[in-house]
């Protein structure tokens, strides 16, 4: 399957089957478009362990997020938007898995 397959199945909602499709592939490649695509896929996941209540899961997700980061180019801030949300979120719904300091301490470097 093709990153702009998987592309596809996200945005038919299929939220999980692209993220573990990505998931796969990038264990093997980290191109340009396949980290662009484990990146947008993986923030979906990290919503939707939120929106289930999953909050441990959804820290470890942006944990992977903030790992990825720095490999992206995100001239138009869309992907910092979206760790900020996420980590909003888990800020929100869930202080014992996520804690915002630690995140701002990331943050800061990427402003």
């Amino acid at each position: 399957m093709t990153v702009k397959d998987i592309f596809e199945l996200r945005r038919q909602g299929k939220t999980e089957e692209a993220y573990l499709l990505i998931l796969e592939q990038y264990k093997n490649y980290h191109g340009h478009y396949t980290t662009i695509c484990m990146f947008w896929c993986a923030t979906d996941m990290a919503k939707l362990q939120i929106e289930r209540g999953n909050f441990a899961d959804a820290a470890k997700i942006l944990a992977s997020l903030m790992r990825l980061y720095p490999n992206l180019e995100d001239e138009q801030r869309s992907a910092h938007r979206a760790l900020m949300n996420i980590a909003t979120l888990l800020s929100i719904n869930d202080a014992e898995h996520f804690k915002f300091d630690t995140f701002k301490l990331w943050w800061d470097k990427f402003k």
